[in-house]
């Protein structure tokens, strides 16, 4: 079991907040404030599409971190003396600091993302995890499960190079895959040969 440690804040403190998170959190934190994505609409170069549903979020900012409940009680003793520390040194709105825990249930949360996962296909490679079962057909598959963070070639840059690999000829040459994941491109350069 972990605990979420979820700190009400604001747009101005949510960073100072989450230094305090990182400290006790390995698991990781989040900040979830619906201003981050009001200046990303708002900048100059803005082009991406944005849900509605999105903007209609609550204004309230919150940030959050996860602890093994072994380390809760110590974390939560620290978590509460540096926000004590901060309010007698803060220069900006700390907002109201209210905390709230909640339990969360590690082996739910670390599956529950798999039930929208797809199998990446670039041009005749596949990238298929193994809890996933379908017809390859004649495609390249790389068997991979995808963790919750890196490798498992859904970035675009990722893809992009995954779809050059296919169109250059690997039989007998070397790659290097430099990157910080699960090291995909250096297993699709295998598989391509």
């Amino acid at each position: 079991m972990y605990k979420q440690i979820c700190i009400s804040t604001t747009h101005e403190a949510s960073e100072l907040i989450a230094d305090i998170l990182y400290s006790v959190s390995d698991q990781g934190v989040y900040i979830f404030d619906k201003q981050d994505l009001l200046d990303i609409i708002n900048a100059d170069d803005f082009w991406d599409y944005v849900d509605e549903e999105a903007l209609k979020m609550s204004p309230l900012v919150t940030v959050s971190g996860y602890v093994n409940e072994s380390d809760y009680s110590n974390a939560i003793k620290y978590v509460k003396e540096q926000i004590e520390e901060l309010k007698k040194h803060a220069v900006v709105n700390l907002g109201s600091l209210e905390i709230n825990i909640y339990d969360v249930d590690e082996n739910a949360w670390r599956d529950e993302w798999k039930k929208s996962y797809a199998p990446i296909e670039v041009k005749n490679l596949i990238i298929l995890p193994q809890w996933i079962k379908m017809d390859t057909g004649d495609k390249v598959v790389v068997k991979m499960d995808p963790g919750l963070a890196f490798g498992s070639g859904q970035h675009e840059s990722t893809q992009m190079c995954l779809e050059f690999m296919q169109e250059i000829k690997l039989q007998g040459k070397s790659v290097v895959d430099v990157g910080c994941g699960s090291g995909i491109l250096a297993i699709a350069a295998k598989a391509l040969g």
